[in-house]
């Protein structure tokens, strides 16, 4: 039987993993360069931002790549719902933690809501394939 949330795991998989890719890259090229678009998306220059909130953005980082790739391999795996239920848990408490520690704009709560819904996706798969496992 296959299970009910492998799409919902495999599309907020692969936009888990395209957005951390794109992301640590986004860091990379605004720490090299002292350019009007890393103040645009950070509010400052990233090796001037405190170190927590660097922090916070590497973590978001890695569980976006770990969680995507997860998402991707347990999707058809129903058994394995509760590890990816935690994972979308952690995410939202990552960018959460993120955007209260972020200098809140308009641009900046559009990105949050738009980036909010990978793991809200995820989350849902992860919970219909526990309903698939428990039928």
């Amino acid at each position: 039987m296959q299970a009910k949330g492998k799409t919902y795991l495999y599309i907020a998989g692969i936009f888990e993993i395209l957005l951390g890719v794109l992301t640590l890259g986004l860091i990379f090229y605004a720490m090299t360069m002292d350019n009007s678009a890393s103040i645009k998306v950070f509010g400052t220059y990233p090796k001037d931002m405190p170190s927590l909130q660097l922090l916070g953005i590497y973590i978001q980082i890695g569980l976006q790549i770990i969680a995507g790739l997860l998402g991707i391999l347990f999707a058809n795996k129903r058994e394995k719902y509760k590890i990816c239920q935690l994972l979308a848990l952690f995410l939202l408490g990552i960018l959460i933690y993120n955007y209260i520690l972020m200098e809140v704009n308009a641009q900046a709560m559009i990105s949050a809501f738009v980036s909010v819904i990978p793991p809200l996706l995820y989350y849902m798969g992860a919970s219909r394939n526990k309903d698939t496992l428990l039928k």
